[in-house]
């Protein structure tokens, strides 16, 4: 795994000796920040797993909900390669993103851990998984937003730090947007919510988005 290094000032970069890093040590690193503080946590996990890849294993322990969600959900067993419910999102992740068949098994018992741990439909999460990243861990958006369900970092970085998630992780990520995508449905209904997850607050704006999450979660029904 390569070293990824974020802040909103230098954004996304290659952790080494080269320019855009060395000027994000020299301009950035005056004040302790969020985006250090993941670069460092970051390298720490590739160099445990580069010594002991048979070994080493990040527990992901159960944090509250974020903003205005309030309930804490228990943890919940990490399901099985063998799960029918894994199966069905490794399916929906051949047939709509690009995400290669090594990958697809951890992404699908990410996603249906979290599902099942905080109470969103498995497809439902998978489905704004594809639209917001096609599936890639390191993505990082124009708008500041990062990994695989693309967690808006001005929003929620604070809280990714003070609850020790790395957002470049995707069981992290996975389970941070779903806790998210959970506020938002449980307070704006299903597709509303799905917008305010877009960060859409305004009415007209986000109807693509919308029919594409819409389109993928809705293929399910015709098998």
């Amino acid at each position: 795994m390569r070293p990824i290094a974020f802040c909103e000032r230098c954004r996304g970069m290659e952790a080494g000796w080269n320019r855009k890093y060395l000027t994000h040590r020299i301009v950035c690193m005056g004040r302790p920040s969020f985006y250090l503080r993941l670069l460092a946590y970051t390298v720490t996990v590739a160099f445990l797993i580069s010594f002991f890849p048979s070994t080493t294993s990040i527990e992901v322990s159960d944090r509250s909900d974020p903003a205005a969600a309030t309930v804490q959900a228990g943890e919940e067993a990490v399901p099985t390669v063998s799960d029918p419910a894994v199966y069905a999102i490794e399916d929906v992740l051949g047939r709509h993103s690009r995400v290669d068949s090594a990958q697809r098994a951890r992404i699908a018992r990410a996603v249906v851990t979290s599902a099942r741990k905080h109470d969103v439909d498995p497809f439902l999460v998978a489905s704004i998984l594809v639209v917001e990243s096609s599936g890639d861990p390191f993505a990082i958006s124009e708008r500041d937003a990062v990994g695989i369900m693309q967690i808006h970092v001005p929003t929620w970085g604070l809280l990714a730090e003070a609850q020790g998630i790395n957002l470049f992780r995707l069981e992290d990520n996975i389970d941070m947007g779903t806790r998210i995508l959970k506020d938002y449905t449980r307070r704006h209904g299903l597709w509303d919510g799905v917008l305010r997850y877009l960060g859409v607050t305004g009415p007209g704006e986000g109807t693509s988005y919308v029919q594409r999450v819409q389109g993928i979660y809705s293929d399910r029904l015709a098998d």
